[in-house]
């Protein structure tokens, strides 16, 4: 699956395409990571969690979802 779709081109592609894309994508995984580890992320209190869409060609959330994070 190294083929990019189309809709989908942050670093460019071919012989221009950025050189330190593998450097970001490693550092946004680390920084999702370790806040995931460190902290329990739960839906804003007294609020479920929505998972009503509009529809669309692609998925559309009805409204913002509030999120807590709390320590582990």
């Amino acid at each position: 699956m190294d083929e990019k779709p189309l809709a989908f081109l942050p670093f460019s592609v071919g012989r221009r395409a950025c050189p330190g894309e593998t450097l970001a994508v490693m550092e946004v995984f680390l920084y999702v990571t370790t806040t995931l580890q460190r902290y329990r992320v739960l839906p804003e209190e007294g609020r479920p969690i929505s998972l009503q869409s509009i529809p669309a060609l692609i998925l559309v959330v009805d409204d913002t979802q509030g999120l807590r994070f709390l320590p582990r």
